[in-house]
């Protein structure tokens, strides 16, 4: 089955802990993505309800690692990144908990969304705040 998201390494800030949390994020999101491909029953059903769970904790887990590198290295930026990621925490769990109501369907719409999100934050905002990290760790931070 393809995927939805292909991780590539440009797709890298080369902070170990915040790849692997993108990479988990990326394979959540082409999890659902399959469930979408198989029949809709109710076994299916269940098991998206369950990833569309697992989709927030490990994005609010994200958001909060982040958030903490983010402080340790004073990234300038910071507030406007942080709104970012509650914008996004907040639409995701109005989706979810309709979806896990059953008051709405998973569709591709919504996950090729999630995905556009996923990479152009990953691109922009988390590559300028890598680029920060990485010049205060040359300057003798961590």
């Amino acid at each position: 089955m393809k995927n939805l998201i292909t991780w590539c390494e440009s797709k890298n800030l080369q902070i170990i802990e915040l790849d692997q949390q993108h990479r988990i994020i990326a394979d959540v999101i082409n999890k659902l993505f399959h469930f979408l491909q198989l029949p809709d029953d109710a076994e299916s059903n269940q098991e998206i309800k369950e990833y569309m769970a697992k989709l927030i904790q490990a994005t609010e887990n994200h958001f909060q690692c982040e958030e903490d590198y983010m402080k340790q290295c004073n990234y300038p930026d910071f507030k406007n990144h942080r709104r970012e990621h509650l914008m996004l925490k907040a639409e995701l769990k109005e989706y979810s908990r309709e979806v896990i109501k059953g008051r709405l369907k998973l569709n591709k719409k919504v996950l090729q969304a999630l995905k556009n999100w996923l990479v152009s934050h990953i691109m922009c905002s988390d590559m300028d705040f890598a680029k920060h990290f990485h010049k205060k760790k040359i300057n003798g931070y961590n």
